[in-house]
């Protein structure tokens, strides 16, 4: 049996819309797994999961794009009788958490570190220029380490590509 993977695109007028994957339950098609990273780019940023997530629940304007359907083999349905399960660590210790292959290679993909250079009084910055990092470059990398894995298809990275960016 096939699972639905899908962008979780949260919305933002000002800022880049935060990007996360969700794979619904198949017990119950209203909870699932997300899978992204949080922070900032001027911070770096770190892997969490939710287990038992609800996008219903969920008060921030978001839009669901599904991007693939996969095999059933690559992931494992863990629901808590407590509710929300949230896991956050640096890359060395999440990995070990991890229960299915999309979980293994998602958090495999190191989540970015920081990606602003330090501006001193004057407004002169303090380093070399480098390529802002955000979730959605995490989210991009991540659906690419997927499609070279054999997880899902090739043409999932087109429809990241045409997602929302705010």
């Amino acid at each position: 049996m096939d699972r639905e993977l899908s962008l979780v695109v949260y919305h933002s007028p000002l800022f880049p819309a935060h990007w996360a994957l969700y794979i619904p339950s198949m017990t119950d098609p209203a909870i699932g797994k997300i899978v992204h990273v949080t922070g900032d780019a001027r911070n770096g940023f770190v892997h969490e999961f939710k287990r038992g997530y609800l996008p219903a629940d969920d008060e921030r304007g978001h839009s669901i794009i599904p991007l693939a359907r996969i095999s059933a083999s690559h992931v494992v349905d863990v629901l808590s009788p407590s509710g929300l399960l949230v896991y956050t660590a640096p890359d060395d210790n999440l990995l070990a958490l991890a229960v299915d292959n999309v979980e293994r290679e998602l958090l495999s993909i190191p989540a970015p570190g920081k990606s602003l250079n330090v501006v001193d009084s004057l407004g002169r910055s303090q380093g070399r220029k480098v390529a802002i990092k955000n979730c959605q470059t995490w989210i991009r990398d991540a659906v690419e380490r997927l499609v070279h894995a054999g997880i899902v298809p090739q043409e999932a990275l087109g429809i990241v590509d045409a997602a929302p960016k705010n």
